[in-house]
């Protein structure tokens, strides 16, 4: 367990660097190139609208399967796969919580305007951090998609391990949906990747140890 987290803690520290590097060289010039080709290839913008939603069914399809959950429990029917579904739940609303709050914290700017003609590197040249700030103009960073993406297939990895490469590929697709549309910055999808494998583990491993209390009399 110590070496799974110094291991952990090692990837979060290479994820920030790379946040660094990427927020300082790379999040610009790739905002400007994508928004220079999605005016060209209309049919890229359909393919990748359909990445990244890929973390919006994941995250709509959590309601039905805490009242299945439920159901379940109530018969006490609960079983190994149920204990699964309930990690991998409680992962996805929990980053959600989250995400909100760190956005609310780093209030980034977004790469295009969307809302109310929010301020924006295209057009607008507004680039960085608005500290404190709240409301849907703040919200680029981090990722709220690859966010619940990576804390939903956290938990299916820790505890499948032989679906690994489906959760890698499917956490994969979501952030290239993302980049792909100008939708985040580079930067944005590597802050949410590294909360949402943070959540994962550590909804999984707070489950394990509830299960592993003895009852109290």
């Amino acid at each position: 367990m110590k070496r799974a987290t110094k291991k952990h803690l090692l990837l979060a520290g290479a994820g920030i660097i790379l946040i660094i590097i990427s927020y300082n060289f790379i999040d610009r010039p790739v905002a400007f190139a994508v928004h220079h080709y999605l005016n060209q290839y209309k049919t890229l913008q359909i393919i990748f609208y359909c990445l990244e939603h890929i973390a919006n069914v994941i995250f709509f399809t959590v309601p039905i399967l805490y009242i299945y959950l439920f159901i379940r429990y109530t018969r006490r029917l609960f079983s190994i796969f149920d204990k699964f579904l309930f990690s991998y739940c409680t992962s996805i609303v929990t980053v959600v919580i989250i995400k909100d709050l760190l956005k609310g914290v780093f209030g980034r700017y977004w790469p295009e305007t969307y809302v109310n003609n929010n301020l924006s590197l295209i057009g607008m040249n507004a680039y960085g951090f608005n500290f404190f700030h709240i409301g849907l103009a703040y919200q680029s960073f981090p990722s709220g998609h690859t966010c619940v993406i990576f804390a939903a297939m956290t938990v299916v990895w820790l505890e499948y391990p032989k679906l690994k490469w489906l959760a890698i590929i499917l956490s994969t697709c979501v952030m290239i949906g993302l980049i792909g549309l100008d939708y985040h910055f580079i930067s944005d999808v590597i802050g949410g990747m590294i909360v949402g494998i943070t959540t994962g583990r550590f909804t999984v491993g707070i489950i394990e140890r509830i299960e592993k209390m003895p009852y109290l009399p």
